[in-house]
This record gives structure tokens, sequence and C-alpha cells, in this order.
């Protein structure tokens, strides 16, 4: 996983995919708060346990209380190109930006969350609970 000038990665342990659970979905999110971070109309991530993933380079953080969720995050930028790249609020989980995995294989969202304030033109994948 890495960002757009390559200078920061992520490293995932191996068969991280193979481990992905409904307790650690991909989730596709449609709240204010994600849309405007993100600067796109949906923002997909994925939740892993913080012990299956290894962190290299420095980042930038920004908290702040996403008040749709209600929970406090911290966001982690890269410092030379501004990438969004994780965040952590919830204890024990790291969240990594879709947009980052080199892989191609990011499985599909597994959850859609604020579906009030998505976009009516994007589309969950179909079955993906609500």
């Amino acid at each position: 996983m890495i960002c757009i000038c390559s200078i920061w990665a992520i490293l995932a342990q191996t068969a991280v995919w193979a481990k992905k659970t409904n307790s650690d979905p991909v989730v596709m999110c449609s709240c204010r708060g994600c849309q405007r971070r993100t600067g796109a109309p949906v923002h997909v991530g994925a939740w892993f346990p913080f012990e299956d993933v290894r962190i290299e380079g420095e980042t930038k953080a920004n908290t702040r209380n996403d008040g749709d969720m209600g929970l406090e995050l911290t966001y982690n930028f890269c410092p030379n190109c501004g990438t969004s790249i994780w965040w952590e609020g919830i204890p024990g989980k790291i969240g990594i930006a879709g947009g980052c995995f080199a892989d191609p294989d990011l499985p599909p969202p597994t959850m859609s969350l604020y579906e009030q304030t998505k976009h009516p033109w994007i589309n969950a994948p179909e079955g993906t609970p609500k």
C-alpha cells in the first residue's frame, strides 16, 4: 500500500485478505466528513487489526471529532504528497484508504455507511448491508 509519491508504505501480513471478516470490514462511506476529506463522492477503506499492519514512513496527523459518526478519529497523511493514507479511532484497529492498495485484489465493500448522504448515482455492490 503506497501513497502518490511512493515514499510512504503500509505493509500488511501475508494473506491478510484471507483473514478479512465482517468485524474487519471493507467499508464504503458516504458521510459528509469522508466526502470532504477525500474530495470524492464516496470513500472506500479497509479496517484491519493493528497488529497485522506495519507502518513505514512519517505522516502528518489531523485529529477531529467526526460529527456523523460521533468518533474522534486521527487521520494520517503523507507529508510530501498529501495522500490520505490511514486513520485510527477504534481501539486495536487501523483503517487504510482503499486507493492506497497497489494490489488490485481489494475486496468489494462489505458495508455501506451513510446512505442518506450518498449521491443518488453511487451504488454499493448488490447485497451489501446498509
